[in-house]
């Protein structure tokens, strides 16, 4: 895959802008893939793209841990409690959550973060001192992005988030 060959060189970022259905979910997931994520933080305009997103990753056979950072309940949503989709609004949660992915036996292997715009100030509070986020997970998030230390799939690799810039944006 061209884009994720781009994204592999140090300092590289890249934009995908397409019409509405035409596939910038998938084209992220696969990058993610194809980079071999275990940590992907994934940004969206709408609670409804959230819950959407969600259900993509779970379609394509991703089973890691998926949480969905907005005021969006998911214990209120039968499909997404159906695809194991957890959510919160609290920064420390989710500074304890992504200080555990990693690959030694009492870590999980891979976390798929979805976030609206609005939230993002969520993703920005674990990174303050307290919060429990390891500095190696510490990333610059990005929006409706597959990052470079990401999650897997079904117990293969998978994509994650750039550190400083978007790796495949969409708007």
């Amino acid at each position: 895959m061209r884009l994720a060959r781009h994204l592999r060189r140090a300092g590289t970022r890249a934009l995908f802008v397409s019409a509405t259905g035409t596939g910038k979910t998938l084209v992220s997931i696969r990058t993610a893939d194809e980079l071999g994520a275990h940590l992907v933080l994934f940004v969206v305009p709408t609670l409804d793209l959230a819950a959407q997103t969600a259900l993509a990753w779970r379609r394509d056979g991703h089973g890691e841990y998926v949480v969905i950072v907005s005021s969006l309940d998911t214990s209120g949503r039968d499909g997404l409690v159906a695809a194991r989709v957890m959510s919160t609004t609290d920064p420390h949660a989710l500074g304890g959550l992504t200080s555990v992915v990693g690959q030694d036996e009492d870590q999980i292997p891979a976390l798929t973060v979805i976030c609206t715009y609005d939230s993002l100030d969520k993703i920005e509070q674990t990174q303050r001192p307290g919060t429990r986020c390891r500095r190696s997970t510490s990333r610059s998030w990005t929006r409706h992005t597959a990052s470079r230390d990401g999650p897997t799939r079904s117990g293969r690799s998978s994509t994650t988030p750039s550190t400083s810039a978007p790796t495949a944006a969409s708007t």
